[in-house]
């Protein structure tokens, strides 16, 4: 049989999918940025959409007059990814964040 820790992971998880995972009270809810926030974002700090592919659910940016830093950003997870030439590297690195929030999303359009 399945292990007491199993059984209450999915207890939470049901719990969870029953709240509608909304409450704002309840830490292991987290509701990430919507797709239309992350466009507005990148309006108003100047990025442009570069690639959106809605089966990765997955939307890139890049700023209106260069080349990076490109921001994906994974908008049903909340992950971002922000990638740039490193500088003593010359090659293409990568960062990623999960679980931003709308004001941790907005500080990497900021930047």
């Amino acid at each position: 049989g399945a292990n007491v820790a199993d059984m209450s992971r999915k207890a939470a998880k049901r719990a969870r999918v029953d709240s509608g995972g909304d409450s704002d009270d309840d830490a292991v809810s987290y509701t990430p940025p919507s797709l239309a926030f992350a466009r507005e974002l990148a309006d108003d700090y100047g990025y442009r959409e570069v690639q959106h592919n809605a089966q990765s659910r997955v939307v890139g940016f890049l700023p209106e007059d260069a080349d990076e830093p490109r921001i994906n950003y994974y908008y049903t997870t909340g992950t971002v990814g922000t990638a740039l030439t490193h500088p003593l590297r010359s090659r293409r690195t990568q960062l990623f964040r999960r679980r931003i929030d709308e004001a941790g999303l907005e500080a990497i359009f900021k930047r």
